[in-house]
């Protein structure tokens, strides 16, 4: 199965990998749910990426763990749908990665209400 990796397209634009993990994600009105992140610089550029697949009431870190689920919803619901969220936000001269993580994660809990009308249920 194919999924378009971020980690792929960062690279191919010129982003290199300064940290990457896994995060726990706490968004108003929804269960932890586990997410990739990445700090990434380009040149003097720095940028925090947060990212995960969802589908289906799941929301997963782990690419793998996503085809898995695919295969058994194409079995079990004959759907192979599912979506890549990412969100990014750059770091301003001088601001540590914590900081711009609050400003995305504030901006996540914004957006999140709105994801739940396009991501496949």
């Amino acid at each position: 199965m194919y999924h378009h990796v971020p980690q792929n397209c960062l690279a191919g634009s010129g982003w290199v990998p300064l940290e990457s993990g896994i995060t726990t994600l706490a968004l108003p009105g929804d269960a932890p749910f586990p997410a990739n992140r990445y700090l990434v610089a380009r040149g003097d550029d720095r940028q925090l990426v947060l990212f995960w697949y969802s589908a289906h009431g799941r929301r997963v870190a782990s690419e793998n763990q996503m085809d898995f689920y695919l295969a058994l919803d194409s079995l079990r619901l004959n759907r192979r749908d599912n979506a890549l969220v990412r969100i990014n936000t750059e770091l301003r001269p001088g601001e540590k990665p914590d900081e711009a993580e609050r400003r995305l994660l504030a901006f996540a809990g914004l957006v999140n209400p709105l994801l739940k009308n396009y991501i496949p249920r």
